[in-house]
This record gives C-alpha cells, structure tokens and sequence, in this order.
C-alpha cells in the first residue's frame, strides 16, 4: 500500500511540474565565428578578435554571399605567405 502511494504522489509532482511554468523560446544569436563557419565554411583561429571576425563576415557578405570556401582555417600573422 505504501508503494501504492508513492507513485501516486511521483504521478501527481510530474503532472504538476508540466503545467507549473511557461517554458520560453530563447533565440540564439550566432556571433561571427559562427556565422562565418556556417555560411562559408571559413574557421579561424584565436588570433582573431570579434571585431575583426565581424568585419571579415561584412565583406564576405558583400562581395560573394554565395561563396563557400572548403573547409578553411584563417589565421592573421605579419610572416610572409609561403607560396601565396
């Protein structure tokens, strides 16, 4: 009888912890770095800062919004481009 009564009190805290609270819609607003790994398959590394992500996916934008580079890792650097 007692086992009986638990679950009946389990039955009733689960049916009322449904309808205790509106559960809320949380809009996820992607920064640059996922943006850009998103839309253009562009990945970069720590040497970039928000600011400068946000630029490079403005000019992305802007200049080839269909544009998707495969799988590619920015880095900023003042060394010389081997081969580039």
């Amino acid at each position: 009888m007692m086992r009986f009564f638990g679950v009946l009190a389990l039955l009733v805290i689960l049916a009322l912890q449904h309808g205790c609270y509106p559960a809320e819609y949380a809009v996820f607003q992607q920064g640059p770095f996922s943006q850009l790994e998103a839309r253009f398959s562009v990945y970069l590394d720590a040497t970039w800062t928000p600011e400068r992500a946000a630029a490079l996916l403005a000019t992305l934008e802007a200049v080839a919004p269909n544009l998707e580079f495969r799988f590619s890792k920015w880095q900023i650097s003042d060394d010389p481009i081997e081969n580039g």
